[in-house]
């Protein structure tokens, strides 16, 4: 990792900066909405996310993103005997298009390599992301009705 990155468990104190990942990164969205509403509906889906994230990964390793001393992102993964998946990754957006993304993954693609197991995840269909992640040679092996499912093969020694 870059020095000015840093990275840390999560922490109960996180739950404003994890809202704000979630709130920015949908924004657009909900947009539409008057702003009680909004706030509501935002909450109701941050939760029921966050839910489904400790129902399908308990043990998952979820991490603060630390710019420059600064919370600016999250990053949560799983490592199984099979793969390991990145399951969610937010940078807010005044953190994106700095390389912090890249880095983020490059460091799960270093894992890969060492362990030996794919890196694995899903991306809604259409996110600009999953341009990042093609230049990041990860490759497209499914997609459903939601989402794009992309995985990079580790490198042999």
């Amino acid at each position: 990792m870059n020095e000015q990155v840093v990275l840390r468990r999560r922490g109960e104190a996180d739950h404003d900066l994890l809202f704000a990942l979630f709130s920015d990164s949908v924004a657009a969205q909900f947009a539409s909405l008057p702003e009680p509403q909004r706030q509501q509906l935002l909450e109701q889906q941050f939760d029921a996310r966050e839910r489904q994230y400790r129902q399908n990964w308990p043990d998952a390793i979820d991490e603060i993103v630390i710019v420059d001393g600064t919370a600016c992102g999250r990053r949560l993964w799983h490592e199984s005997d099979a793969e390991i998946r990145l399951i969610d990754i937010a940078l807010l957006s005044s953190a994106r298009g700095s390389g912090i993304g890249s880095e983020l993954i490059c460091d799960l693609q270093r894992r890969s390599d060492t362990n030996s197991k794919p890196l694995r995840l899903s991306v809604l269909a259409g996110n600009p992301a999953s341009t990042l992640y093609r230049r990041l040679e990860l490759v497209d092996i499914g997609q459903d009705s939601i989402y794009l499912h992309m995985e990079y093969m580790p490198r042999s020694g």
